[in-house]
């Protein structure tokens, strides 16, 4: 545990260095907020698209399975976590929510825990057909897709929720959302924590989230 804790403390104290170099420069040329926004309206990473390839599958359970044989890593359940952040977070979330037997814990750093923003935020008949390539011709809301109908299908199926970790930046434009998602779960009783505090949707708030949840997870 201690050399854990060491390695994961150097490496986050590195990657904070190098991402504050990277952040000022794309901020001083007006990269940042492109990039991120392109980050949110891509939810075919973590979704079985309805004309397209099995993207969520792979992640959540043919990944994690390859990574076991080839790493060596533990198969049991209190042995294995998930975490994203933005876009990541929802699919995090999902991965969890749909296979809560699979998934010690789940961490979701300013996550999408309502799909239905980016789904109906892009207007362009591009947008269009795209969100109609990954999740058909009507609303993902109350499908497989919609964290609130998995979170909800763990509660009546009485399945073991995984732990959950959620942050927000209070300046964050998701972070109404994840109010909403922390009240969600608190009424099904499942375990989690939301952290929330003065910061925006960036990868400054980003790294102290990686460090704070897996202070959760460790127990520290």
């Amino acid at each position: 545990m201690n050399g854990i804790e060491k390695i994961t403390g150097r490496i986050a104290a590195e990657t904070k260095a190098e991402t504050d170099r990277l952040l000022a420069a794309a901020e001083a040329e007006g990269r940042g907020r492109a990039f991120l926004d392109r980050l949110a309206l891509d939810p075919a990473r973590i979704a079985d698209m309805a004309a397209g390839l099995d993207y969520f599958g792979y992640v959540a359970v043919e990944l994690p399975a390859m990574c076991e044989r080839m790493f060596g890593l533990p198969h049991e359940r209190t042995k294995r976590y998930v975490m994203g952040l933005s876009m990541g977070g929802y699919g995090a979330l999902k991965c969890a929510l749909t296979y809560p037997e699979r998934y010690a814990g789940v961490g979701s750093f300013s996550g999408v825990v309502d799909i239905r923003r980016p789904v109906y935020s892009v207007k362009t008949p591009a947008g269009a057909r795209e969100r109609e390539a990954i999740f058909g011709a009507g609303s993902p809301e109350g499908t497989k897709n919609d964290l609130y109908r998995l979170a909800q299908d763990v509660f009546d199926e009485k399945k073991s929720f995984p732990d959950i970790y959620l942050s927000c930046g209070e300046q964050d434009g998701l972070y109404e959302d994840n109010v909403k998602f922390d009240a969600f779960l608190t009424t099904l009783g499942a375990k989690h924590r939301f952290d929330h505090r003065a910061g925006a949707h960036s990868w400054r708030f980003w790294n102290d989230s990686v460090e704070e949840c897996f202070g959760y997870f460790l127990g520290k």
